[in-house]
């Protein structure tokens, strides 16, 4: 059975998301997530802001606080000569999964099933419209491994 390799876009993704995830830049961080997530965060965030607690909060504050801050934590452990494992690994929704590993100093070549603490990141290819009716793409991180907005395909009635 052929193994497919990871782009270079996608090892270019997944080092730069760990940089925003662990930089203060909301922005930066923001700029490497998919749109569907992107929509998924907003619609959450205007819910919170109409609750009388939380009127007025800033979104860019919204996102570091409860999600770059998570990310974080999850990516807290990939510090020492992070590696990514050059295997594309699909999920059940075509998404694409990488493995990030931590303290690789030297390319490592695993042939056998082995217990390793991965940092998976679930990355999928973003299309937009640009221009003169070009249709162009990017791969964006997946914030949630589900596909709950394919959920209304399936409402009889809304």
């Amino acid at each position: 059975m052929s193994q497919e390799l990871i782009l270079e876009e996608h090892v270019d993704l997944a080092y730069g998301f760990i940089r925003a995830v662990k930089g203060n830049n909301v922005n930066l961080y923001w700029s490497f997530i998919s749109k569907v997530d992107k929509a998924r965060v907003f619609g959450m965030y205007r819910s919170f802001v109409q609750s009388e607690h939380f009127k007025g909060e800033d979104f860019r504050k919204y996102i570091k606080e409860y999600f770059m801050r998570e990310h974080a934590k999850k990516y807290n452990g990939l510090d020492n000569a992070p590696g990514i494992s050059t295997t594309k690994r699909y999920t059940d929704l075509g998404d694409v999964k990488l493995y990030l590993l931590n303290n690789v100093e030297e390319p490592m070549i695993i042939d056998s099933p082995t217990e390793m603490n991965v940092f998976p990141i679930t990355v999928t290819y973003d299309c937009y419209l640009k221009g003169n009716n070009e249709i162009k793409g990017e791969w964006k991180v997946r914030m949630y491994e589900d596909d709950l907005y394919n959920d209304l395909d399936q409402t009889e009635s809304l």
